[in-house]
């Protein structure tokens, strides 16, 4: 299902819950009554077609909006990951910590990977490497220092962390025996399940999506700096490979590209070559932005 600004935000929450923690980065919350995404957008003084994007990247696996990409900008970017940034570390991470550590105090027999539980109380000493509550304090400090390092370094790819918060719930579904509350058990699943899939998702939208626009913007800058200092006169883009940008930007296949500049298909993959080693961006988005930011090429 593809989300367009024309439909009533409060259906598609309903059909689609998850999207809760999108909203309210953008400051909605809900409430919504019968309004249109425009609406709303309009009321919050939000970029409905930003929006709109994140969504359908957030619940569309496949989705990849090549032309919408054009109009992105890296201070949109920057401020959507500052604020799922804040997300993760103001709410959905101390709500894992609130419910992890409530049920560790309220279980009250030692629970061991083994499946059995011994007749001591918690608060004598067990073997800590076979203590599942043990391990799952241990998790949250690692997902809590591997997030810090995400954040820290918005190019990594995000995957230790996804695997961190699912290793708690295999443990949690798979280990656990023993005197422990069943509630704060499943309160837990459900709020590290939570943040396991919004991670991932968010993940997914920082690869295809937000890292070709900051690294467009970063290319960008740094060329302009190398043009002001002289010294990037070597690495201009001759009159043919302009053309061929031109024409990369418009989405055309390499064989098209031949066939419209009267050249051999192998001569477009040299220029091609050529364009990415001159420019250091190697992926269609990333050139478009490039592209249009230095007005190489008109924004479609």
């Amino acid at each position: 299902m593809q989300i367009y600004k024309s439909m009533i935000l409060s259906d598609i929450i309903y059909r689609n819950p998850t999207i809760i923690p999108i909203i309210s980065r953008f400051g909605i919350r809900l409430g919504l009554g019968d309004k249109t995404i425009l609406e709303i957008a309009r009321e919050h003084d939000i970029d409905a077609d930003f929006f709109v994007l994140v969504l359908n990247t957030y619940l569309n696996e496949d989705y990849f909006p090549e032309v919408e990409l054009q109009s992105l900008t890296a201070e949109q970017v920057s401020e959507y990951l500052t604020k799922t940034d804040d997300y993760y570390l103001h709410l959905q991470l101390p709500n894992i910590e609130k419910h992890l550590n409530a049920f560790i105090r309220m279980s009250m027999l030692p629970v061991t990977a083994g499946g059995q539980h011994g007749e001591k109380e918690k608060t004598e000493e067990t073997d800590g490497t076979e203590n599942p509550l043990t391990l799952l304090s241990k998790l949250l400090e690692d997902f809590k220092e591997s997030l810090r390092v995400q954040i820290e370094d918005p190019s990594r790819p995000g995957d230790q962390a996804e695997q961190i918060l699912a290793e708690m719930q295999h443990i949690m579904i798979r280990f656990l025996s023993g005197n422990y509350n069943e509630n704060l058990c499943y309160a837990t699943v459900f709020a590290v399940n939570s943040m396991e899939n919004d991670l991932r998702r968010h993940n997914r939208i920082r690869r295809r999506i937000f890292h070709p626009v900051l690294e467009a913007e970063m290319t960008g800058r740094k060329a302009v700096s190398r043009r002001q200092a002289e010294s990037r006169e070597t690495k201009k883009l001759t009159p043919r490979e302009l053309e061929v940008l031109k024409l990369i930007v418009e989405g055309k296949l390499n064989k098209e590209i031949a066939d419209r500049l009267h050249i051999s298909f192998q001569t477009v993959l040299t220029h091609r070559k050529n364009i990415t080693s001159k420019l250091g961006i190697k992926t269609v988005s990333g050139l478009t932005f490039y592209a249009i930011m230095n007005g190489l090429v008109k924004a479609m």
